[in-house]
């Protein structure tokens, strides 16, 4: 009998080590832009702008930038920023001609897409709305450590990508529907470009540092000004 108890008792705690071994996944930590009025000397790392609880840096964070603005804000990263999802996008009908900048700001700072495990997918979702914002991240963006990109494009409003993408066999894939996404910065590195939204990605860039493929599955892609660029339609 006692016997028996000591093997019940070994597996009990057999189950418990693991129970307490299996990973418990966290929430992504997420912030909210708060500022609503125009303005050029908006910053990033400014915790008032985020409502004081601190601001998006870190592998797996969550930025929202997707408050009602009632006019063009630019905001300023002032330091390299990583993040695993970005929001952006006025939610407002009414105002949604008013726009967002998220610029380097002071120096030549860049904007990390990090999950918070490696090979998961980072994003960048633009917002749904029926307005015609343009948007623009006029930073570089970083995925130069292999994570994977997925943006997710709007009906209408639209995402200018003026600051450029470093990647380093990372898959981007551009997704969502007809609103358009547009590649006027540098494409940089090696990896796969993959087309899956409805709408038009505009490719304009005149500098051609892109070692890697680029294949259209849905939609169309305007490659004005990009002669080099491997395409692969498939």
């Amino acid at each position: 009998m006692k016997r028996k108890t000591m093997i019940q008792t070994m597996k009990s705690l057999l189950g418990l080590a693991l129970i307490l071994s299996i990973p418990v996944l966290s929430r992504a930590t997420e912030y909210t832009w708060t500022q609503t009025a125009a303005g050029t000397t908006y910053d990033w790392t400014n915790v008032v702008n985020w409502g004081s609880a601190g601001f998006p840096n870190g592998a797996g964070e969550v930025a929202n930038v997707s408050s009602n603005v009632t006019g063009d804000i630019d905001i300023r990263l002032q330091q390299n920023i990583t993040i695993g999802k970005l929001v952006i996008g006025n939610p407002v009908v009414a105002d949604s001609t008013k726009e967002y900048t998220i610029s380097s700001g002071t120096g030549v700072n860049r904007l990390f897409f990090r999950a918070a495990t490696l090979g998961q997918m980072a994003y960048i979702n633009v917002l749904t709305n029926a307005g015609t914002s343009g948007h623009s991240i006029s930073a570089l963006i970083d995925i130069s450590d292999g994570t994977p990109l997925t943006i997710v494009a709007a009906p209408t409003q639209r995402l200018f990508l003026s600051g450029g993408i470093e990647t380093n066999k990372s898959v981007i894939v551009v997704t969502g529907d007809v609103g358009a996404v547009s590649f006027s910065g540098n494409l940089i590195g090696t990896g796969l470009l993959l087309k899956e939204s409805l709408g038009p990605l505009l490719i304009t860039t005149t500098i051609k540092d892109f070692a890697g493929k680029i294949v259209l599955n849905s939609g169309s892609i305007d490659m004005s000004g990009t002669a080099g660029f491997p395409y692969c339609p498939e």
